[in-house]
């Protein structure tokens, strides 16, 4: 009975739900009082989880706030991508993709973001600073284009 009660339960740290309901509290914490004031007792209080729960999910508050960096660069950047397979005109496809960039990257959700990761920098791992949410952006977009690139001339000398 007790195996049957356990199989709709996610296993220890594998739940989406309370790994999103962590990061949300984060994410709060670190907008109200920066990356050094929050603790983790802050951020347990404000998710609502205990702090065993927490650090089933996550080892440390800069493993905590490397996953909040993931997940937003994901959100904001979400589509952005898409503008590289749209058109068969490299030119236009290029301007596009521009405006569409400058238009995420000068939003005032992505300034707070990148004020949060450059404020947190001298605490935080070397790794995390090389992931800043611009800085990797830019650079998955133009490994992007230069797939397409890429396959655009290979179609193109193999008719």
């Amino acid at each position: 009975m007790l195996d049957s009660l356990r199989r709709g339960r996610p296993a220890a740290g594998q739940d989406p739900v309370k790994r999103s309901q962590i990061i949300e509290g984060a994410r709060r914490v670190f907008m109200e009082k920066g990356f050094e004031a929050a603790s983790m007792n802050d951020i347990t209080r404000e998710a609502g989880v205990s702090k065993g729960t927490i650090y089933v999910y996550f080892a440390n508050k800069e493993e905590l706030f490397e996953a909040l960096i993931e997940e937003e660069r994901g959100t904001i950047f979400k589509n952005v991508y898409e503008v590289l397979e749209q058109t068969d005109d490299i030119r236009g496809m290029l301007v596009k993709f521009g405006m569409v960039l400058s238009v995420k990257i000068t939003s005032a959700k992505v300034i707070q973001a990148q004020r949060a990761v450059i404020g947190a920098s001298e605490r935080i791992p070397e790794r995390i600073c090389c992931n800043l949410l611009i800085t990797s952006a830019v650079a998955r977009s133009l490994r992007s284009f230069r797939r397409l690139q890429c396959s655009k001339a290979a179609s193109s000398t193999n008719p």
